[in-house]
């Protein structure tokens, strides 16, 4: 009788042992494309702070314009003068006739060297408040070039603000309004101030063009407007 029990013991342990089912590997979820940040509101105690920082700027930057008494005494501004008094304005199409153009330093025995920007914005303002004397419209570019630094300034306040925080921005624009070296350079009638807005304003449409940072602002892709813009 043993022998007949042991017989199905036999055949179970020469039947195939039962391969077990493969695991499935899990699908993995595709990653969330990142959403674009809205802006957050500025608050009122920012933009009474971020008013305070502009108007001290502003005071630094426009007080005592005429610091030579009339005399001229820097020599690139002393040059940009005499071309901005020499030039006229003149129609569109007729300024892209070079050979006669009198808005052309060349055609008034002037010469240039420098950026068109600034000296034109310069005598369309100063034509246009009858202030384009010799005398004259050299305060007006140094007016020019003091607000132009504010809008650096300001856009100072912006770039700190989209990298880091609030605080940030504020503190980089504070510290800005008291530098030295732009207070100087606001007095000057010259392409320096001019010149720091666009670099600013490179760097923030750089930085919305290129996600660097997607999960802080933009919409975590080449953005080709603000890439055109930088």
């Amino acid at each position: 009788s043993s022998a007949v029990e042991s017989a199905p013991e036999a055949a179970a342990a020469l039947e195939p042992e039962s391969q077990p089912e493969p695991v499935k590997p899990l699908a993995r979820a595709a990653p969330a494309a990142p959403k674009e940040k809205t802006p957050r509101r500025i608050s009122l105690a920012t933009t009474l702070i971020m008013l305070a920082i502009l108007l001290a700027g502003a005071w630094l930057r426009l007080s005592n314009l005429d610091w030579d008494a009339g005399t001229h005494q820097h020599p690139d501004e002393r040059f940009m003068t005499i071309v901005a008094e020499r030039i006229k304005p003149v129609d569109l199409v007729d300024y892209f006739d070079t050979e006669n153009s009198s808005l052309n330093p060349f055609q008034n025995n002037a010469g240039y060297t420098y950026g068109m920007l600034p000296l034109f914005i310069t005598r369309a303002v100063g034509g246009w408040l009858d202030k384009t004397h010799y005398d004259e419209v050299v305060l007006v570019g140094r007016s020019l070039s003091a607000f132009f630094d504010l809008a650096a300034l300001f856009m100072l306040f912006v770039l700190g603000n989209m990298l880091f925080n609030r605080r940030v921005g504020l503190l980089a624009a504070a510290l800005y309004a008291v530098a030295v070296l732009p207070i100087q350079l606001s007095h000057y009638f010259a392409v320096d101030s001019f010149a720091t807005v666009f670099m600013v304003a490179g760097f923030i449409f750089a930085y919305q063009a290129v996600p660097l940072l997607p999960e802080r602002f933009g919409r975590g892709r080449i953005d080709w407007y603000n890439f055109a813009l930088f």
